[in-house]
Protein backbone atom coordinates (compact mmCIF):
# COMPACT_ATOMS: atom_id res chain seq x y z
CA UNK A 1 0.00 0.00 0.00
CA UNK A 2 1.42 3.37 -1.08
CA UNK A 3 1.30 6.09 1.55
CA UNK A 4 0.29 9.56 0.46
CA UNK A 5 3.30 11.86 0.64
CA UNK A 6 2.89 15.40 1.85
CA UNK A 7 4.46 18.00 -0.43
CA UNK A 8 7.56 20.06 0.01
CA UNK A 9 5.99 23.52 -0.05
CA UNK A 10 7.97 26.46 -1.44
CA UNK A 11 6.72 29.97 -0.75
CA UNK A 12 7.95 32.24 -3.53
CA UNK A 13 8.36 31.89 -7.29
CA UNK A 14 11.52 33.91 -7.77
CA UNK A 15 14.94 32.69 -8.81
CA UNK A 16 15.52 30.93 -5.48
CA UNK A 17 12.22 29.07 -5.52
CA UNK A 18 12.39 27.89 -9.10
CA UNK A 19 16.08 26.99 -8.93
CA UNK A 20 15.34 24.82 -5.92
CA UNK A 21 12.54 23.08 -7.83
CA UNK A 22 14.89 22.32 -10.72
CA UNK A 23 17.55 20.92 -8.39
CA UNK A 24 15.05 18.74 -6.51
CA UNK A 25 13.78 17.28 -9.77
CA UNK A 26 17.32 16.27 -10.72
CA UNK A 27 17.37 14.09 -7.60
CA UNK A 28 13.76 13.00 -7.10
CA UNK A 29 11.12 12.80 -9.81
CA UNK A 30 8.30 11.75 -7.52
CA UNK A 31 8.46 14.01 -4.45
CA UNK A 32 5.27 16.14 -4.46
CA UNK A 33 6.15 19.83 -4.81
CA UNK A 34 3.84 22.77 -4.22
CA UNK A 35 4.74 26.39 -4.89
CA UNK A 36 2.72 29.28 -3.50
CA UNK A 37 3.26 32.73 -4.96
CA UNK A 38 1.67 36.15 -4.65
CA UNK A 39 2.15 36.89 -8.37
CA UNK A 40 1.33 34.97 -11.54
CA UNK A 41 4.28 32.59 -11.12
CA UNK A 42 5.92 33.15 -14.49
CA UNK A 43 9.65 32.46 -14.70
CA UNK A 44 11.99 35.22 -15.83
CA UNK A 45 15.58 36.29 -15.35
CA UNK A 46 15.55 38.84 -12.54
CA UNK A 47 19.15 40.02 -13.20
CA UNK A 48 18.03 41.20 -16.64
CA UNK A 49 15.68 43.81 -15.17
CA UNK A 50 18.45 46.38 -14.78
CA UNK A 51 19.66 46.24 -18.39
CA UNK A 52 16.46 45.42 -20.25
CA UNK A 53 15.78 48.98 -21.47
CA UNK A 54 18.97 49.32 -23.51
CA UNK A 55 18.23 45.91 -25.03
CA UNK A 56 14.74 47.16 -25.93
CA UNK A 57 13.10 44.31 -24.05
CA UNK A 58 9.49 44.74 -23.08
CA UNK A 59 8.24 43.08 -19.88
CA UNK A 60 6.64 40.26 -21.86
CA UNK A 61 9.90 39.52 -23.67
CA UNK A 62 11.61 38.90 -20.34
CA UNK A 63 9.26 36.01 -19.54
CA UNK A 64 10.93 32.68 -20.24
CA UNK A 65 8.10 30.36 -19.15
CA UNK A 66 4.58 30.73 -17.81
CA UNK A 67 3.55 29.17 -14.52
CA UNK A 68 1.62 26.50 -16.46
CA UNK A 69 4.71 25.63 -18.48
CA UNK A 70 6.89 25.44 -15.35
CA UNK A 71 4.29 23.28 -13.60
CA UNK A 72 4.18 20.83 -16.49
CA UNK A 73 7.93 20.68 -17.00
CA UNK A 74 8.79 20.07 -13.33
CA UNK A 75 5.68 18.16 -12.16
CA UNK A 76 4.93 21.04 -9.85
CA UNK A 77 1.67 22.29 -8.39
CA UNK A 78 1.48 26.09 -8.30
CA UNK A 79 -0.99 28.21 -6.38
CA UNK A 80 -0.60 31.69 -7.87
CA UNK A 81 -1.91 35.08 -6.77
CA UNK A 82 -2.19 33.80 -3.21
CA UNK A 83 -0.64 34.97 0.03
CA UNK A 84 0.43 32.85 2.99
CA UNK A 85 -0.81 34.67 6.08
CA UNK A 86 0.15 32.29 8.89
CA UNK A 87 2.35 29.27 9.63
CA UNK A 88 1.55 26.47 12.07
CA UNK A 89 4.85 24.62 12.62
CA UNK A 90 3.44 22.23 15.22
CA UNK A 91 0.93 20.75 12.78
CA UNK A 92 3.05 21.38 9.65
CA UNK A 93 0.36 23.56 8.13
CA UNK A 94 0.02 27.01 6.62
CA UNK A 95 -2.95 29.28 6.03
CA UNK A 96 -3.67 31.12 2.77
CA UNK A 97 -5.52 34.41 2.47
CA UNK A 98 -8.33 32.41 0.82
CA UNK A 99 -8.85 30.55 4.10
CA UNK A 100 -7.42 27.29 2.76
CA UNK A 101 -5.11 25.31 5.02
CA UNK A 102 -2.28 23.32 3.44
CA UNK A 103 -0.13 20.64 5.03
CA UNK A 104 3.56 20.32 4.25
CA UNK A 105 6.29 17.77 4.78
CA UNK A 106 8.95 20.47 4.70
CA UNK A 107 8.51 24.17 4.09
CA UNK A 108 10.93 26.46 2.26
CA UNK A 109 10.73 30.23 2.62
CA UNK A 110 11.93 31.72 -0.66
CA UNK A 111 10.12 35.01 -0.20
CA UNK A 112 12.91 37.29 -1.37
CA UNK A 113 13.24 40.91 -0.32
CA UNK A 114 11.46 44.15 -1.14
CA UNK A 115 12.87 47.53 -2.17
CA UNK A 116 13.59 49.77 0.79
CA UNK A 117 11.49 52.94 0.80
CA UNK A 118 12.41 56.46 1.85
CA UNK A 119 11.72 56.98 5.57
CA UNK A 120 8.48 59.00 5.85
CA UNK A 121 9.57 60.50 9.17
CA UNK A 122 12.56 62.25 7.58
CA UNK A 123 11.55 62.74 3.93
CA UNK A 124 8.42 64.72 3.02
CA UNK A 125 6.66 63.07 0.08
CA UNK A 126 3.71 64.62 -1.74
CA UNK A 127 3.44 63.04 -5.17
CA UNK A 128 1.02 61.04 -7.28
CA UNK A 129 0.96 57.27 -7.54
CA UNK A 130 3.63 56.12 -9.95
CA UNK A 131 5.92 59.12 -9.45
CA UNK A 132 8.29 57.10 -7.24
CA UNK A 133 9.06 53.57 -8.37
CA UNK A 134 11.42 50.72 -7.50
CA UNK A 135 12.23 47.76 -9.72
CA UNK A 136 12.79 44.40 -8.08
CA UNK A 137 10.35 42.17 -9.95
CA UNK A 138 8.79 41.75 -13.37
CA UNK A 139 5.64 43.40 -12.07
CA UNK A 140 7.70 46.42 -10.95
CA UNK A 141 9.46 46.54 -14.31
CA UNK A 142 6.14 46.46 -16.14
CA UNK A 143 4.97 49.59 -14.30
CA UNK A 144 8.35 51.27 -14.79
CA UNK A 145 8.48 50.43 -18.51
CA UNK A 146 4.98 51.79 -19.08
CA UNK A 147 5.72 54.99 -17.15
CA UNK A 148 8.86 55.72 -19.18
CA UNK A 149 6.84 56.46 -22.32
CA UNK A 150 6.03 59.91 -20.91
CA UNK A 151 9.32 60.53 -19.11
CA UNK A 152 12.47 62.37 -20.18
CA UNK A 153 14.37 62.89 -16.92
CA UNK A 154 14.74 60.14 -14.31
CA UNK A 155 16.22 60.81 -10.89
CA UNK A 156 17.83 57.67 -9.49
CA UNK A 157 18.29 57.68 -5.71
CA UNK A 158 21.02 55.32 -4.57
CA UNK A 159 24.43 54.63 -6.14
CA UNK A 160 24.88 51.01 -5.19
CA UNK A 161 24.88 48.11 -7.60
CA UNK A 162 21.28 48.46 -8.78
CA UNK A 163 21.33 52.26 -8.92
CA UNK A 164 24.45 52.29 -11.11
CA UNK A 165 23.12 49.58 -13.40
CA UNK A 166 19.81 51.36 -13.94
CA UNK A 167 21.55 54.71 -14.44
CA UNK A 168 23.69 53.20 -17.20
CA UNK A 169 20.68 51.46 -18.76
CA UNK A 170 18.52 54.60 -18.73
CA UNK A 171 21.30 56.69 -20.26
CA UNK A 172 21.79 54.23 -23.11
CA UNK A 173 18.01 54.19 -23.60
CA UNK A 174 18.16 57.94 -24.22
CA UNK A 175 16.86 59.29 -20.92
CA UNK A 176 18.32 62.13 -18.89
CA UNK A 177 19.59 60.78 -15.58
CA UNK A 178 20.47 62.36 -12.25
CA UNK A 179 22.05 60.02 -9.72
CA UNK A 180 21.78 60.96 -6.04
CA UNK A 181 23.86 59.37 -3.30
CA UNK A 182 24.79 60.05 0.28
CA UNK A 183 28.24 58.63 -0.50
CA UNK A 184 31.19 60.41 -2.18
CA UNK A 185 31.40 57.84 -5.00
CA UNK A 186 29.24 55.19 -6.68
CA UNK A 187 29.71 51.66 -5.28
CA UNK A 188 31.46 53.30 -2.34
CA UNK A 189 33.46 50.82 -0.23
CA UNK A 190 32.31 48.00 -2.49
CA UNK A 191 35.17 48.41 -4.95
CA UNK A 192 38.42 50.43 -4.76
CA UNK A 193 37.91 54.20 -4.92
CA UNK A 194 39.97 54.48 -8.11
CA UNK A 195 37.55 52.08 -9.78
CA UNK A 196 34.55 54.01 -8.44
CA UNK A 197 36.02 57.23 -9.83
CA UNK A 198 36.54 55.62 -13.24
CA UNK A 199 32.96 54.31 -13.29
CA UNK A 200 31.67 57.76 -12.37
CA UNK A 201 33.62 59.42 -15.17
CA UNK A 202 32.27 56.98 -17.75
CA UNK A 203 28.69 57.53 -16.61
CA UNK A 204 29.23 61.29 -16.76
CA UNK A 205 30.47 60.91 -20.33
CA UNK A 206 27.09 59.37 -21.14
CA UNK A 207 25.47 62.50 -19.74
CA UNK A 208 24.69 61.56 -16.16
CA UNK A 209 24.39 64.29 -13.53
CA UNK A 210 26.02 63.30 -10.22
CA UNK A 211 24.87 64.56 -6.82
CA UNK A 212 27.00 63.13 -4.03
CA UNK A 213 27.18 63.29 -0.24
CA UNK A 214 23.68 64.65 -0.05
CA UNK A 215 20.34 63.45 1.24
CA UNK A 216 16.76 63.83 0.04
CA UNK A 217 14.65 66.12 2.17
CA UNK A 218 11.43 66.17 0.15
CA UNK A 219 9.85 65.00 -3.09
CA UNK A 220 6.91 67.05 -4.28
CA UNK A 221 4.97 67.47 -7.50
CA UNK A 222 4.61 70.92 -9.06
CA UNK A 223 1.92 71.21 -11.71
CA UNK A 224 4.12 73.28 -14.02
CA UNK A 225 7.58 71.70 -13.68
CA UNK A 226 6.94 68.13 -12.57
CA UNK A 227 8.74 66.53 -9.64
CA UNK A 228 10.87 68.60 -7.30
CA UNK A 229 13.50 66.57 -5.46
CA UNK A 230 14.74 68.78 -2.65
CA UNK A 231 18.18 67.89 -1.33
CA UNK A 232 19.92 69.34 1.70
CA UNK A 233 21.77 71.90 -0.43
CA UNK A 234 19.88 72.24 -3.73
CA UNK A 235 16.95 70.99 -5.79
CA UNK A 236 16.53 68.77 -8.86
CA UNK A 237 13.55 68.77 -11.21
CA UNK A 238 12.68 65.47 -12.86
CA UNK A 239 9.77 63.48 -14.31
CA UNK A 240 10.21 60.26 -12.35
CA UNK A 241 12.09 59.00 -9.29
CA UNK A 242 13.62 55.53 -9.25
CA UNK A 243 14.49 54.31 -5.75
CA UNK A 244 17.51 52.02 -5.45
CA UNK A 245 18.48 52.31 -1.79
CA UNK A 246 18.64 48.64 -0.96
CA UNK A 247 16.37 45.74 -0.08
CA UNK A 248 14.72 44.65 3.13
CA UNK A 249 13.21 41.34 4.14
CA UNK A 250 9.59 41.00 5.27
CA UNK A 251 9.93 39.02 8.49
CA UNK A 252 6.22 38.88 9.35
CA UNK A 253 5.68 35.17 8.64
CA UNK A 254 8.94 34.14 10.27
CA UNK A 255 8.44 36.08 13.48
CA UNK A 256 4.83 34.93 13.77
CA UNK A 257 6.12 31.34 13.61
CA UNK A 258 8.81 32.16 16.20
CA UNK A 259 11.63 31.58 13.74
CA UNK A 260 14.90 33.27 14.71
CA UNK A 261 15.60 36.38 12.63
CA UNK A 262 17.97 39.33 12.40
CA UNK A 263 17.54 41.57 9.38
CA UNK A 264 16.81 38.32 7.50
CA UNK A 265 15.68 34.79 8.37
CA UNK A 266 18.50 33.02 10.19
CA UNK A 267 19.53 29.55 9.01
CA UNK A 268 22.35 27.13 9.66
CA UNK A 269 24.66 25.78 6.98
CA UNK A 270 21.94 23.38 5.81
CA UNK A 271 19.49 26.28 5.24
CA UNK A 272 17.46 25.00 8.22
CA UNK A 273 15.81 27.69 10.33
CA UNK A 274 15.43 27.47 14.10
CA UNK A 275 12.10 25.68 13.59
CA UNK A 276 12.04 22.04 12.52
CA UNK A 277 11.30 21.31 8.83
CA UNK A 278 11.29 24.99 7.85
CA UNK A 279 14.10 26.23 5.61
CA UNK A 280 14.95 29.56 3.97
CA UNK A 281 16.83 30.36 0.78
CA UNK A 282 17.68 33.39 -1.34
CA UNK A 283 17.42 37.07 -0.52
CA UNK A 284 15.31 36.41 2.58
CA UNK A 285 17.89 34.12 4.22
CA UNK A 286 20.95 34.83 6.34
CA UNK A 287 22.95 31.62 6.07
CA UNK A 288 25.15 31.25 9.16
CA UNK A 289 24.44 34.91 9.81
CA UNK A 290 25.36 36.19 6.32
CA UNK A 291 22.76 37.56 3.90
CA UNK A 292 24.05 37.52 0.30
CA UNK A 293 21.63 39.11 -2.17
CA UNK A 294 23.39 37.86 -5.31
CA UNK A 295 22.64 35.19 -7.90
CA UNK A 296 25.54 32.78 -7.38
CA UNK A 297 24.87 32.12 -3.66
CA UNK A 298 21.32 31.12 -4.63
CA UNK A 299 22.57 28.56 -7.15
CA UNK A 300 24.93 26.90 -4.66
CA UNK A 301 22.37 26.99 -1.85
CA UNK A 302 19.69 25.44 -4.06
CA UNK A 303 21.88 22.46 -4.94
CA UNK A 304 22.69 21.80 -1.29
CA UNK A 305 19.14 22.27 -0.06
CA UNK A 306 17.73 20.01 -2.78
CA UNK A 307 19.99 17.22 -1.58
CA UNK A 308 19.00 17.84 2.03
CA UNK A 309 15.28 17.81 1.22
CA UNK A 310 15.60 14.56 -0.71
CA UNK A 311 17.29 12.70 2.12
CA UNK A 312 21.00 13.40 1.78
CA UNK A 313 21.85 16.41 4.00
CA UNK A 314 24.53 18.59 2.44
CA UNK A 315 25.93 21.69 4.05
CA UNK A 316 26.20 24.58 1.61
CA UNK A 317 29.80 25.38 0.76
CA UNK A 318 30.17 28.68 -1.03
CA UNK A 319 33.19 29.07 -3.31
CA UNK A 320 34.59 32.51 -4.10
CA UNK A 321 31.76 34.09 -6.07
CA UNK A 322 32.49 37.21 -8.12
CA UNK A 323 29.73 39.74 -8.70
CA UNK A 324 29.34 41.12 -12.21
CA UNK A 325 28.22 44.76 -12.37
CA UNK A 326 26.13 45.32 -15.49
CA UNK A 327 27.45 48.78 -16.38
CA UNK A 328 28.56 48.42 -20.04
CA UNK A 329 30.04 51.92 -19.91
CA UNK A 330 32.60 50.51 -17.48
CA UNK A 331 32.24 46.77 -16.72
CA UNK A 332 33.22 45.60 -13.24
CA UNK A 333 33.67 42.22 -11.57
CA UNK A 334 34.49 41.93 -7.87
CA UNK A 335 34.52 39.54 -4.94
CA UNK A 336 32.60 41.06 -2.01
CA UNK A 337 34.84 42.46 0.71
CA UNK A 338 32.41 41.04 3.26
CA UNK A 339 33.89 37.62 2.42
CA UNK A 340 37.09 38.55 4.24
CA UNK A 341 37.31 37.62 7.91
CA UNK A 342 40.72 39.22 8.46
CA UNK A 343 42.58 42.35 7.31
CA UNK A 344 43.66 42.39 3.68
CA UNK A 345 46.25 44.21 1.59
CA UNK A 346 44.89 45.88 -1.53
CA UNK A 347 47.08 46.48 -4.60
CA UNK A 348 45.58 48.42 -7.51
CA UNK A 349 47.14 48.34 -10.98
CA UNK A 350 46.09 49.77 -14.35
CA UNK A 351 45.96 47.75 -17.56
CA UNK A 352 48.56 48.35 -20.24
CA UNK A 353 45.93 50.12 -22.33
CA UNK A 354 44.75 52.24 -19.42
CA UNK A 355 41.20 51.03 -20.04
CA UNK A 356 40.84 49.03 -16.86
CA UNK A 357 41.98 48.51 -13.29
CA UNK A 358 42.96 45.43 -11.34
CA UNK A 359 42.77 45.27 -7.53
CA UNK A 360 44.16 42.18 -5.84
CA UNK A 361 43.46 41.37 -2.20
CA UNK A 362 46.00 39.38 -0.16
CA UNK A 363 45.90 38.17 3.42
CA UNK A 364 48.71 38.46 5.96
CA UNK A 365 50.39 35.40 4.44
CA UNK A 366 50.32 37.06 0.99
CA UNK A 367 47.77 34.61 -0.33
CA UNK A 368 45.30 35.90 -2.94
CA UNK A 369 41.87 36.07 -1.33
CA UNK A 370 39.87 38.21 -3.75
CA UNK A 371 39.89 40.83 -6.48
CA UNK A 372 38.11 43.65 -8.27
CA UNK A 373 38.48 44.06 -12.02
CA UNK A 374 37.21 46.71 -14.40
CA UNK A 375 37.22 47.64 -18.05
CA UNK A 376 39.32 45.41 -20.29
CA UNK A 377 40.68 43.51 -17.27
CA UNK A 378 37.38 41.84 -16.39
CA UNK A 379 38.46 39.03 -18.74
CA UNK A 380 40.95 37.93 -16.06
CA UNK A 381 38.15 36.85 -13.72
CA UNK A 382 38.34 33.10 -14.34
CA UNK A 383 42.13 33.03 -14.23
CA UNK A 384 42.22 34.80 -10.86
CA UNK A 385 39.52 32.56 -9.43
CA UNK A 386 41.75 29.56 -10.04
CA UNK A 387 44.59 31.26 -8.18
CA UNK A 388 42.66 32.01 -5.01
CA UNK A 389 43.73 29.84 -2.12
CA UNK A 390 40.61 29.00 -0.14
CA UNK A 391 41.47 28.23 3.46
Amino acid sequence: MTMHRKPVVIIGSGLAGYTLVKEIRKLDASQPLLMITEDDGCFYSKPMLSNALSQQKSPDRLIQSSATEMAEKYQLNIISNSKVIELFPESHELLLDSGERIQYQQLVLATGASPRQLPPDSVHIDVADGDILSVNSLEHYRAFHQRLDSVEHVCVIGAGLIGCEFANDLLVAGKQVSLISNTPLPLHRVIPSAMSEALLEELKLLGMHWHCETSVQAIERDASIGLQIKLDRHQINADLVLLAIGLEVDLTLATQARIDVSDAILTDGYLQTSVADIYAIGDCAAVCGVNQKYVMPIMHAARSLASTLTGQPVRVNYPVMPVMVKTPAYPIAFTPLSNHNSPITEVVEASSTGAGLRALYHDADKRLTGFALSGDLTKERQTLLKQIDIV
